[in-house]
């Protein structure tokens, strides 16, 4: 195992060599899908709007200076990606009990007294930083036509799901375990919703020419067993019938997973069934966010949840003065790399016409940046 893992190592610290070593032959191929991946229309965007988008690369196409900080900030923050090391759930000094390295393992907060959740023991923060810094660079090729920022994207996607020796199983069986092990916990997929970066991040890559037919069809491949564990599994079944913020973040990666594989008629089914459970105001930021991205995720699969009673009215208490913004089970890579909930405002001011919601972002918040795609 511990050759295994140098081996990993070593291979993880040479991803920022050129565009060609991804047709290396020492990379494994990826799970088969069912489809010819060339029949499979990759989405455009998932949570971005694909409109605001494609106005924001026409506006720096004919030098747009209003769009110029927000060009320079996105740059700074790929060029921080591009230096920083690739992740892996094999880089943890040890597997969960019961496992391997390739599980991805994390910690219950409720044990967050004791032992630290984001602590390198696990993989949490690893899975974060993967889908921030992959997204990131994934706009950046986009905005910018540079390859190498493609390239570096590509390769992050290709090291989390794809690579034989440092690929984390589709699956959450080892996430919020006791620090002793065991079996994993559902509220465990809450922390996946990060892949819903990563899925929109692979989208805007695979125009780049960094992505192949064989890195379509191993990513892709990823998430359609992630998604068949999601929707398969028992801890999958319990968070689908939770009532509170992670049955909401569960039906949002279904439906993300569902229209990135090419499954839209379940993306659409997905959200179809969430119209209910809409009208009801959300109780905490946590599910206000997750029906957030699930009102854009549905908007591209032909679902308009934005007018949906409860979402709207969630936007106006939060608007109207303080509520509660904990989450029911805290996540510590929120605290070490927080959210962003700026560009989600902005995509709620648009649909609903009202600059206001724009607001909510607070005073810190980098509009300049959150207008590029949203």
């Amino acid at each position: 195992m511990e050759g295994r893992k140098r081996a990993a190592i070593g291979r993880l610290a040479g991803l920022v060599l050129p565009l060609a070593f991804l047709a290396a032959p020492w990379l494994a191929p990826g799970p088969a899908l069912a489809e010819d991946p060339a029949l499979v229309e990759t989405p455009a965007t998932l949570v971005f709007s694909t409109d605001v988008l494609n106005g924001t690369m026409a506006r720096l196409a004919a030098r747009d200076p209003v769009l110029t900080p927000a060009l320079r900030a996105l740059i700074r923050d790929a060029d921080a990606a591009m230096a920083a090391p690739a992740e892996s759930v094999v880089l943890k000094p040890g597997p969960p009990p019961g496992g391997d390295l390739h599980d991805y393992w994390s910690l219950d907060p409720a044990f967050a007294d004791t032992t630290d959740p984001c602590a390198d023991t696990y993989d949490r923060l690893r899975m974060r930083r993967m889908a921030d810094h992959a997204l990131t660079l994934a706009l950046a090729w986009r905005l910018t036509g540079e390859t190498d920022y493609a390239g570096k994207g590509t390769a992050l996607l290709w090291a989390w799901c794809c690579d034989s020796l440092t690929r984390a199983r589709p699956n959450l069986d080892h996430g919020r375990t006791r620090p002793e092990g065991g079996q994993g916990s559902p509220t465990g997929i809450i922390e996946t919703r990060d892949m819903i970066a990563a899925a929109e991040a692979a989208c805007m890559l695979a125009t780049s020419p960094a992505w192949s037919a064989a890195v379509d069809r191993a990513v892709r491949g990823w998430f359609t067993e992630y998604l068949h564990w999601l929707r398969h599994s028992e801890p999958g079944r319990l968070a689908a019938a939770d009532r509170g913020s992670l049955g909401l973040w569960h039906t949002a990666q279904v439906a993300a997973f569902a229209r990135f594989t090419g499954d839209d008629d379940l993306a659409r089914a997905t959200a179809e069934s969430l119209r209910q459970r809409m009208a009801a105001q959300p109780r905490t930021g946590t599910e206000l966010r997750a029906m957030l991205i699930l009102a854009a995720v549905a908007e591209g699969a032909g679902v308009d949840l934005w007018h949906a009673t409860g979402l709207r009215g969630g936007l106006d208490a939060l608007a109207a003065g303080p509520r509660d913004t904990a989450p029911a089970d805290a996540d510590c890579a929120d605290r070490l790399r927080p959210p962003d909930d700026t560009p989600l405002f902005h995509r709620a001011a648009l649909v609903y016409k009202e600059p206001a919601y724009c607001d909510l972002a607070g005073p810190t918040a980098d509009h300049a940046r959150a207008r590029l795609a949203h």
